[in-house]
C-alpha cells in the first residue's frame, strides 16, 4: 500500500489547500473567493505545523479542529487538487482517532449536497475516498471497486483523474488485490501513460512496477523482466522520493516469485537504505515488511522472521492496520511451521484465511480446513509391534535353547521356521503400513515423508482444479435410507476414482457430495489440463448412464455439475494427526465457483482453462459470456463437451 509518510506533508497540504487555485478559472464561484497574502501565507503555515502536532503528538481535539477548517476552506474555495488532498488528510485524521462512523457521516452528507448542486468534482473527489476509506477500513473491497466504478462514471473525459496519478495507482492496486490482473495491467498503462506524458516518475516508476506484478501472474515472464528494468532504473534518477521504500519492498516480491533470489536481496537493501535516509520506520509499510519477512525465511533464519512479522503488529503513520493485520498472519503461519509449531501454524493460517474471507478473496467453502498428520504415531505403532515380536522371538529362541539336548534337530528347525516367521511378519507390517500411507498420500509425497519424517508445502505454478457437487443433494438423501445413501454416493465415488487414475490425476478429497481432483500436482508432468476436462466428460457420461439405470427402477438418481479451472496453488500436509495431502488458494476457490455457476450435465470451465485446451482435438466448446461467480465479480465461462465428428 502506498501512503503519505513524512510529517510535514500536512504542513505542505494546509499551505497548499488555502493559497493558490491552480483551476480558478475553471470554477468561475470560486475565482473570487479570496487570494492570500503573504500574512494569510504565514499563518497558514502556522496552522499546517499545528495540524502536525497535533495529529502526532495525539491531541484529538486540535487535530480535528484543524483538519475541519482546511476541509471547509477548499469544499468552498479549492480545485480539484487541493479539494482532493482536503479530503483525504480529513478522512485519514478522523479514521486515525477510531472515528470511522463518524468520517462516514461526514463524507455522505457532503456527497448529498454535491449530488444536489451537480458538483461532479467534488462528488468524482468523494467517491474516490470513500473507496480509500471502505478499503482500508473497513476491508470491503468489492464496495471499495463500486464507489472507484461510480467516480469514473462521472470523469468520462478523465479530468479529474489526469491530474493526480494516484487515482490510476490506486484502481492498480486494488484490481491486482483481488486477482483481476488484465484490469489492473490496464490501470497500470493508464498510469504509465500519465506518468510519461507530465513527465512525472514517480507515476512512471509505479505504472512499471504493477505491470511487472499483473503480466508475472499471468505468466509471461520476459514482458515482466523488461517493466522491473524499466522501474529500477526510474527509482535511481529519484533518489529524493521515500516512496521508493515501498517500490523495493515490491519489487523484491515480484523478484522473489521469480526465481531472482540474489536481485531480491539488493532490492531489500536498497529498500532499508531508503527508509534509513528518510528515517522512516518500516512499520510504515506493512508489504515492504511482510518481503522482509519472507526474506529471513529462505535464509534459513525463522527467528528474524517473527522479529520482523512483530513489526507488522504496530504499524505506524497512515498503514493500514487491518491489512498489516492479515501479513502479520500469513508469515507467522510460515515461521510457525518452519519451527514444528504446527499448532501455532494452524492457528495464523485459520486467523489469516478468516480475514481474507472478510476481505471476499475467498469463500468459507474453500477455507483452508485443518489438516493434521497421524504419521508419527502410526510409526511408534509399527514400531511396539516389531518390538513384541523380537521379543516373542527371544523367548523362542530361549526355549529352543533349554531343550536342544531333547531335540537338537527340531530346535535347529524351529529357529529357522521363526526367523522366517519373524521377517514375513515384519515385512507384512511394514507393507501394509506403506500401503495405509499411499492410500491417503501422492507417492512422491508419502517417499519424503517416510525419509525426512515431515513433508515441506509446495508451491505449484500451474494446477488444474476439478470440482463436483451433486444437485438436489439434501432432497435425494430424504428419498433413501442411510446403508443406500452411503452406498450410492459410494459406487459414484468409486468411479470417479478409477477415471482419476486413468487420466493420472490426483484425487484430493469428498466434501460430502462434493469431489475434488488436481491435474499437475504433485507431479506437474501429469494431469494436464486437457486431461482434467476429458476425465470431467467422462464423469458426466458415467452419471448419465448411472442416471437412466435408476431411472429404469423406479429409483432417485442424482445429476451433477462439474467446474475447472487452472491457476497456482499450494500443496501439502500439516499438523499431527488425521492427515491428508489437501491444496489451497485462490484457485482452488475460483473452480469451486466455476462448479457452483455451472449447469446439470455440464463442464463448465473457466478463461485460464480455456486458454490451455482451447486448441485440443475432441472438444467443443460453447461460450457463456460474462458471467457472476460470488465473490469474483463476473467471470468468461465456457461449457465443453466432446467433437463426436473427429475429422
Amino acid at each position: 500500500m502506498k501512503h503519505q509518510t513524512t510529517n510535514p506533508i500536512i504542513g505542505v497540504l494546509a499551505l497548499a489547500l488555502l493559497v493558490g487555485c491552480a483551476d480558478a478559472d475553471q470554477q468561475p464561484a470560486r475565482k473570487e473567493a479570496f487570494l492570500a497574502t503573504q500574512a494569510d501565507s504565514l499563518a497558514l503555515d502556522a496552522l499546517g505545523r499545528s495540524l502536525n502536532e497535533a495529529f502526532y503528538g495525539g491531541d484529538t481535539a486540535a487535530a480535528l479542529r484543524i483538519s475541519a477548517t482546511m476541509f471547509r476552506s477548499s469544499f468552498a474555495r479549492s480545485s480539484y487538487a487541493h479539494f482532493k488532498d482536503a479530503i483525504g488528510v480529513r478522512g485519514k485524521v478522523l479514521a486515525h482517532f477510531g472515528m470511522v462512523a463518524e468520517t462516514k457521516v461526514e463524507l455522505d452528507s457532503m456527497l448529498g449536497a454535491a449530488e444536489a448542486a451537480r458538483d461532479t468534482m467534488i462528488m468524482f473527489s468523494i467517491r474516490m475516498e470513500l473507496a480509500a476509506l471502505t478499503m482500508e477500513v473497513e476491508r470491503d473491497l468489492s464496495k471499495a471497486l463500486a464507489h472507484m466504478e461510480e467516480a469514473l462514471k462521472l470523469d468520462p473525459d478523465k479530468k479529474f483523474m489526469e491530474q493526480d496519478p494516484f487515482n490510476y495507482l490506486r484502481l492498480a492496486e486494488s484490481y491486482d488485490l483481488v486477482k483481476q490482473h488484465r484490469r489492473s495491467i490496464m490501470y497500470s498503462s493508464e498510469l504509465l501513460a500519465l506518468g510519461e506524458r507530465t513527465e512525472n516518475t514517480y507515476a512512471q516508476y509505479w505504472g512499471h512496477i504493477y505491470l511487472a506484478a499483473g503480466y508475472q501472474r499471468l505468466g509471461a515472464m520476459d514482458t515482466t523482466a523488461l517493466h522491473v528494468e524499466k522501474a529500477i532504473h526510474l527509482l535511481r534518477t529519484t533518489p529524493s522520493d521515500p516512496h521508493r521504500v515501498a517500490a523495493y519492498g515490491l519489487l523484491a516480491g515480484i523478484e522473489r516469485q521469480r526465481g531472482q533470489s540474489d536481485r531480491a536481496d539488493a532490492m531489500l537493501d536498497s529498500m532499508d537504505l531508503t527508509a534509513q535516509r528518510f528515517r522512516m520506520p518500516l512499520s510504515m509499510f506493512p508489504e515492504a515488511l511482510r518481503e522482509k519477512a519472507w526474506h529471513a525465511l529462505r535464509m534459513g533464519d525463522p527467528q528474524a522472521a517473527a522479529e520482523v512479522a512483530g513489526m507488522l503488529q504496530n504499524p505506524q503513520g497512515h498503514a493500514p492496520r487491518g491489512f498489516a493485520e492479515q501479513y502479520y498472519h500469513q508469515v507467522m503461519d510460515s515461521v510457525c511451521l518452519a519451527l514444528g509449531d504446527h499448532r501455532g501454524a494452524y492457528e495464523h493460517h485459520a486467523r489469516y484465511e478468516a480475514m481474507r474471507d472478510e476481505l471476499d478473496l475467498t469463500s468459507a467453502a474453500a477455507r483452508l480446513r485443518s489438516i493434521e498428520t497421524n504419521y508419527r504415531e502410526e510409526a511408534e505403532r509399527a514400531k511396539r509391534r516389531l518390538e513384541e515380536e523380537a521379543a516373542a522371538f527371544a523367548l523362542q529362541r530361549e526355549r529352543t535353547r533349554r531343550n536342544v539336548l531333547l531335540a537338537a534337530g527340531m530346535a535347529a528347525f524351529l529357529f529357522g521356521f521363526v526367523s522366517y516367521r519373524q521377517r514375513r511378519s515384519t515385512q507384512r507390517a511394514l507393507r501394509r503400513s506403506d500401503e495405509l500411507l499411499l492410500n491417503i498420500l501422492p507417492e512422491e509425497v508419502a517417499e519424503e515423508l517416510k525419509t525426512t519424517g515431515a513433508a515441506q508445502a509446495k508451491n505449484f505454478e500451474q494446477a488444474t482444479i476439478l470440482f463436483t457437487d451433486f444437485k438436489g443433494f439434501t432432497q435425494v438423501s430424504e428419498k433413501l435410507p442411510p446403508a443406500e445413501l452411503v452406498a450410492e454416493l459410494n459406487t459414484c465415488f468409486k468411479a470417479f476414482d478409477a477415471i482419476m487414475g486413468k487420466y493420472r490425476i490426483e484425487k484430493i478429497k469428498t466434501i460430502g457430495d462434493a469431489y475434488m481432483a488436481a491435474g499437475g500436482v504433485p507431479d506437474p508432468q501429469h494431469g494436464a489440463a486437457a486431461d482434467v476436462v476429458r476425465a470431467a466428460l467422462e464423469m458426466q457420461e458415467f452419471m448419465k448412464a448411472h442416471k437412466a439405470e435408476r431411472e429404469a427402477q423406479s429409483k432417485p438418481y442424482f445429476e451433477m455439475r462439474v467446474g475447472i479451472h487452472t491457476g497456482p496453488v499450494v500443496a501439502g500436509i500439516v499438523g499431527v494427526k488425521k492427515f491428508q495431502y489437501d491444496i489451497w488458494g485462490d484457485t482452488v476457490n475460483t473452480a469451486s465457483r466455476m462448479e457452483s455457476s455451472g449447469e446439470v450435465g455440464q463442464v463448465n470451465i473457466s478463461e485460464a482453462t480455456y486458454a490451455l485446451v482451447k486448441d485440443e482435438t475432441g472438444f467443443t466448446f460453447t461460450p457463456r459470456g460474462k458471467v457472476q461467480a460470488k465473490g469474483k465479480g463476473e467471470m468468461e465461462m465456457y461449457f465443453v463437451g466432446r467433437n463426436t465428428i473427429e475429422t
